[in-house]
């Protein structure tokens, strides 16, 4: 093992599809990395463009670095082809198209190795627009069973939805033998760190965004789904399956309502379907009873941006949701204005 500088060793898994225009930028942010114990485990699942020459060209210049060409088996194999090549006592999955502020990693290891799981916030960069959004996480102490019973916010979800950006102890993976589910198309993040989880005493929360996540709207994550609402339903029922919070696990169903209906909405915005597919998703998504059993909870007990949207969703008449909001917000900001 390699103890460079008395310090942990970390091995970075990055699984790499058809990323020629971003992995460069991914290389570089973790060869500037301040800390410097790290290896760097390339899969090429299968790139039909420039990606494997480029991860190559990276590999003769730096003995850091391994990369491996397979033919293309999803990314769930190729993490865990990952996982099977590390040596570091760390794992930290990084995306191909995302990439590092310089002093991420250091930042990682700075937390005390007594935590199982360390997660952190990251900044959503959308490249087409050039917008750059923050999204953190708040600093916390946590045990599994006070993450089980007190996990239950909209905010909460991030730590377990992805898998970059996270600090992972390489033996708990593998005495527990925690792998990805390779026949899994969408969920397959959440679905390992629920089985990470399950094996972990103490985690941290980390008030930092130092990992950048881009979006291009080519991803697999941003990818048409027709099937979205079941997706989505089988990975609220293995959170839901895993928490301890009784009736405030309706927020967890209200926002993965939410996301089901976002990912119809753009992509009608976007031309991948039609306005009547899109209404008829939505009609089969508002009418679906898992989620509807939500709405009067977060009629009842959620903010008022909430329970506008609950309201309108239960009656299936979302547009009005957006007029309603605009104009209470309006009077709102009237009201303190002095202009009522």
């Amino acid at each position: 093992m390699n103890e460079e500088y008395g310090m942990k060793f970390i091995s970075i898994v990055c699984p790499v599809y058809n990323c020629e225009k971003y992995i460069e930028k991914c290389i570089q942010s973790v060869l500037k990395q301040t800390y410097k114990n790290w290896e760097l485990i390339i899969i090429d699942d299968g790139s039909i463009d420039e990606s494997g020459k480029i991860c190559d060209n990276y590999k003769g210049k730096c003995k850091k670095i391994k990369v491996v060409h397979q033919y293309n088996q999803g990314i769930s194999k190729a993490r865990n082809v990952g996982l099977e090549l590390a040596r570091g006592e760390y794992i930290f999955f990084l995306d191909a198209d995302d990439y590092l502020e310089k002093e991420f990693l250091q930042e990682l290891i700075n937390v005390d190795e007594k935590y199982d799981y360390v997660t952190s916030g990251y900044i959503q960069e959308n490249v087409l627009t050039e917008q750059r959004e923050e999204k953190l996480v708040p600093q916390t102490i946590l045990t599994k069973n006070k993450l089980k019973k007190e996990y239950i916010s909209e905010d909460k979800t991030l730590p377990l939805t992805f898998v970059w950006g996270k600090r992972y102890k390489r033996q708990i993976i593998n005495k527990n033998k925690v792998r990805f589910e390779e026949d899994v198309v969408l969920g397959e993040d959440i679905r390992f760190n629920l089985k990470y989880l399950e094996h972990c005493e103490l985690m941290y929360g980390l008030e930092k965004a130092s990992i950048v996540h881009t979006f291009d709207g080519k991803s697999a994550v941003t990818k048409y789904y027709k099937d979205r609402l079941q997706n989505v339903k089988d990975e609220c029922k293995r959170l839901e399956s895993f928490l301890e919070i009784g009736d405030r696990i309706f927020n967890i169903r209200f926002y993965y309502m939410q996301v089901v209906v976002a990912h119809y909405e753009k992509h009608y915005e976007i031309g991948d379907i039609t306005e009547k597919e899109k209404k008829e998703r939505l009609k089969q998504t508002y009418k679906d009873k898992y989620f509807r059993d939500a709405l009067p909870y977060i009629i009842k007990n959620g903010t008022l941006d909430m329970k506008l949207k609950a309201l309108c969703q239960k009656l299936y008449i979302p547009g009005l949701y957006v007029y309603l909001y605009k104009i209470i917000l309006y009077l709102y900001k009237a009201k303190n204005r002095g202009e009522l």
